[in-house]
């Protein structure tokens, strides 16, 4: 994967504030033009001012993004309009569908991934692990525990109606690093998709994958933060 990358001159980066404008057009390419989850003008919201958002590069094209929001700064949003709050708590913005604070504890720190897209000719080469390792490198260096998303399921990725007889199936990258189910699929109205909420800990992630996360963010060439 590694001379792949050095190959196609593929890096990643954290998004600067003069790059966020490729992040959210990215988003708009894929998840409004592409798949129609959302309508233009929803690419970015409130929780961009606080995340980190990480975007793979192919020499001068920006390929793929992923967001990485920390529980622990949530309460810089506080009082903003667009935030999901409950019980007198800003909440990550997958849980306007699932409540985590059974996850909240001393012993715990969690963040949550989302907006998650790489461009069509980038698919299937490694650019999702290329995004996830600097989650990853994220995680290892602020002693993060747990990682939660939703996952679009891959039977429904393109707005389709739900086949009565097919069963939703989880989109193989994540179960294989490591992600795990914590409740049922629903269907996601507000991006009218079926997905489910998963969620990644340190001791369930694949040590196949644990390894190539770690080759990954040594290439300095490779991971550039």
């Amino acid at each position: 994967m590694l001379e792949e990358f050095k190959k196609n001159k593929v890096f990643f980066k954290e998004a600067g504030n003069e790059e966020l404008n490729l992040v959210f057009e990215l988003r708009k390419k894929i998840f409004c033009e592409e798949f129609g989850y959302i309508k233009p003008g929803q690419e970015s919201d409130v929780y961009d001012e606080i995340a980190h958002n990480y975007l793979a590069f192919s020499g001068n094209m920006a390929i793929g993004t992923l967001r990485v929001i920390d529980d622990k700064d949530l309460n810089k949003l506080e009082g903003k309009n667009g935030i999901i709050k409950k019980d007198g708590r800003v909440r990550f913005p997958m849980e306007k569908e699932v409540d985590l604070m059974d996850y909240r504890k001393p012993e715990r720190k969690i963040i949550e991934y989302s907006r998650l897209v790489v461009s069509p000719d980038y698919r299937n080469k490694g650019i999702t692990l290329g995004l996830f390792a600097c989650g990853y490198k994220y995680a290892k260096e602020n002693g993060i525990t747990d990682g939660f998303t939703i996952a679009n399921c891959e039977i429904n990725s393109r707005g389709k109606n739900l086949p009565e007889d097919k069963k939703i199936e989880i989109p193989k990258i994540f179960t294989k690093i490591g992600f795990f189910s914590i409740s049922d699929p629903f269907e996601y109205k507000e991006f009218n998709a079926y997905a489910v909420p998963m969620r990644i800990s340190k001791e369930s992630l694949n040590k196949s994958y644990e390894k190539i996360f770690e080759e990954l963010i040594k290439d300095k060439e490779i991971i550039l933060f």
